[in-house]
């Protein structure tokens, strides 16, 4: 469970040779994870408040979302040259994890290990993982989601339970994830709670509540100063509020396919929310079982088409993303549908019922109706090529194959299952990263020896406050990565008034990121740039 979605991800990268910065993570994210790298144990008063920080500000809200996961205590255990093999490290190792929690959890649920390493493996190389594997601050939101669900089924048997870690934990590792997970914890808490007694219920809500609520004070530490500056920040700029729709919600179809994942699609695109395809047949198939009551089909039913109307209507977007639409990277509460489908699959593989006709025909449907909507709307979505078609049809044609003939009725079932299951996880990571490039690791720990060479030798022979600025480019974060006070800055808690000042007085910026380019002598006066590092072309 930890070894097998680790070793996947990893090899593609060993096999293509790619350096894994690309986007965020190549102009932002590895600018902050430098920067964790210089001060946290030679100036860790930089991680409170640090002049790098554009005009300067506090670092408490960068470091509670970007900065403090444990994986990235694995940045000192390798020079600083290495900084981007060691990112690499952590996404997989991250990845690994995922497959771990998820495993300990869904193997109490099957008496077959198979079972539970198929959805496990799912879990950790869902197209939420693939899609957001360099967004890797979230990811480790997806490794303790398992974990709260499994605390809140004791806290639902009455059992002893470590709620008030996994909460704060949540907190601690990812402000912004956390609130996606435990808002969903909520809700499944709800569904659970649903056929029980009336005093049954109040006494473990109770119970949760108090449990979340110490978990979160525990974090108030970070908590309190994190408010204050998003109040500061984005929650500053007001979201337009409407009842419609981000997209035409039947388009979200497409996503399902193998492959459903570019570059449009990360800027502007449709949630992810791949799941292998037999799964996707096994969450209707929980629907269909003669086996579950009608209550938690109801409960769940009720959830599920409560996240997934989330995907797309304006209203449920924006209150799981703190009142802001995404810039880029849409839905990204979407891992906590995925982990519910696959719980809901596989508690229906669980069953192990002998499958009628009368439920075969309906999955058949679903089957066609995608497969003839991937078909005939391949030219509206360019993910959708003859590769990503024909893999989407096999692999519905195998889960309908297991469902019907295979599922309870032979020995090796669950072995057959697991390994149809990894063969399209691999298909669909190669298919997905495919099609996005990479930058060379070269360009960026060359960029960072040289300027970090001219920045030292500074600080050495100019001990003063000031700034120092470039006449060349590389990120809006270079200030981080290079340890020098400069005026460029990228940051999604960029405060607004900063922002609004830059942009008044002619800098280039956006509604979170600004440079020096629109500077002038004044500007540079005003701003106390008191040096500029210029290009050496050799």
């Amino acid at each position: 469970s930890f070894i097998l979605p680790g070793l996947i991800f990893f090899s593609y990268f060993f096999y293509t040779k790619n350096g894994v910065l690309t986007v965020d993570l190549g102009q932002q994210y590895v600018d902050f994870l430098a920067f964790l790298r210089h001060n946290l144990f030679s100036h860790p008063l930089r991680l409170i408040y640090s002049f790098s920080n554009g005009l300067g500000g506090s670092m408490l809200a960068t470091d509670a979302y970007y900065l403090f996961s444990p994986f990235n205590l694995l940045l000192f255990l390798f020079p600083q040259n290495f900084l981007a093999q060691v990112i690499l490290v952590i996404i997989g190792l991250k990845i690994a994890a995922g497959g771990l929690t998820s495993y300990y959890y869904w193997q109490q649920k099957t008496a077959k290990p198979f079972y539970a390493l198929a959805t496990s493996s799912a879990y950790a190389l869902s197209g939420y993982v693939i899609a957001n594997h360099f967004n890797l601050m979230w990811l480790d939101s997806v490794i303790l989601l398992p974990l709260l669900i499994n605390e809140i089924d004791h806290i639902l048997m009455q059992k002893k339970n470590h709620l008030v870690l996994i909460t704060f934990l949540l907190w601690f590792t990812n402000f912004y994830t956390a609130f996606m997970a435990l808002a969903f914890g909520f809700l499944y808490l709800l569904t659970k709670i649903f056929s029980f007694n009336k005093k049954k219920q109040w006494t473990i809500f109770k119970s949760y509540l108090a449990k979340s609520i110490l978990g979160s004070f525990l974090d108030a530490f970070m908590l309190l100063p994190v408010f204050v500056e998003m109040l500061q920040g984005k929650v500053a700029s007001s979201a337009n509020w409407s009842w419609g729709f981000q997209f035409v919600p039947y388009n979200q179809i497409a996503k399902l396919a193998d492959g459903a994942y570019n570059f449009h699609e990360m800027q502007e695109g449709m949630p992810n929310i791949f799941i292998p395809l037999p799964f996707l047949l096994l969450t209707f198939f929980y629907f269909l079982s003669k086996k579950i009551n009608w209550k938690p089909k109801l409960a769940n039913g009720l959830l599920l088409l409560f996240l997934i109307a989330s995907l797309f209507w304006t209203p449920l977007v924006l209150l799981w993303h703190l009142g802001q639409f995404p810039v880029w990277y849409p839905g990204r509460f979407s891992f906590v549908l995925i982990f519910l489908a696959l719980n809901l699959a596989i508690t229906a593989l669980n069953q192990q019922e002998n499958v009628k006709l009368w439920q075969i025909a309906p999955l058949a449907l679903i089957a066609l109706g995608l497969i003839l909507f991937v078909t005939f709307n391949d030219q509206s979505f360019d993910f959708l090529n003859e590769t990503a078609q024909i893999a989407t049809g096999a692999f519905l044609a195998l889960g309908l194959l297991f469902v019907a003939f295979i599922y309870n009725k032979n020995n090796y079932a669950s072995a057959f299952f697991y390994l149809i299951i990894e063969l399209e996880l691999v298909i669909n990571l190669v298919l997905s990263l495919g099609n996005l490039a990479y930058q060379k690791n070269y360009d960026y720990q060359n960029f960072a020896k040289n300027t970090t060479q001219v920045t030292n030798y500074e600080a050495k022979h100019d001990k003063g406050l000031y700034r120092t600025e470039k006449s060349f480019y590389r990120s809006d974060d270079d200030p981080f990565s290079a340890n020098y006070y400069g005026l460029s800055n990228f940051n999604s808690i960029s405060n607004q008034h900063v922002l609004s000042l830059l942009n008044n007085l002619g800098f280039l910026n956006n509604s979170n990121s600004y440079t020096n380019f629109g500077g002038t002598p004044i500007t540079d006066d005003l701003f106390g740039i008191k040096y500029y590092i210029l290009p050496n072309e050799e």
